[in-house]
């Protein structure tokens, strides 16, 4: 075996590098298919949450014009019908996007995600019932909680909730 080593070892040199490279070919393949996978996992769950945040925004805003200027009544009918659509809308877009966006979402992002939700939900409620009262002949309007919305939940307590989650997510995207 001694002599078929001498005898041969450059071949068997070339036989060893062979080998190897073929390895590492291999192993450069692998590994750079698991980087797309994961770089493209990464770019949907930043799109994702980039369109949850742009989401959020146009319905923040969205729902502070509306609730600051029916709350001074200085919106004709047709006005108000065309901001409800827009906040109808918006409120449209955040719910889609949220379903996206807990998925990519550890269990404390997805509560608070869920909490922001529902503080749209109930601000919208509010909103509409409001409307409903403010248009009835008999006046059962409660303008505490459209108050309380506009100068608590609006400014406040969403925004307060948005900027927690953020930094949450900013730390797991470093």
């Amino acid at each position: 075996m001694k002599e078929f080593i001498v005898n041969y070892w450059s071949q068997i040199s070339v036989i060893i590098m062979l080998i190897m490279g073929i390895i590492k070919i291999l192993a450069d393949y692998f590994i750079k298919r698991k980087e797309i996978q994961f770089s493209a996992i990464n770019k949907n769950r930043i799109d994702t949450i980039k369109d949850y945040v742009i989401a959020y925004n146009e319905l923040h805003y969205t729902l502070t014009q509306f609730i600051n200027y029916s709350a001074f009544g200085s919106y004709t009918d047709k006005k108000i019908q065309e901001h409800a659509t827009y906040v109808r809308n918006g409120f449209n877009a955040i719910n889609s996007t949220t379903l996206l966006v807990k998925l990519f979402s550890t269990n404390e992002e997805a509560v608070l995600i869920t909490h922001i939700n529902e503080q749209f939900r109930v601000v919208v409620y509010e909103i509409n019932k409001w409307f409903i009262n403010k248009e009835s002949q008999t006046k059962h309007e409660n303008p505490s909680t459209i108050f309380k919305i506009q100068n608590e939940t609006l400014p406040k307590t969403i925004p307060n909730l948005m900027d927690e989650l953020t930094g949450k997510l900013k730390l797991r995207i470093k």
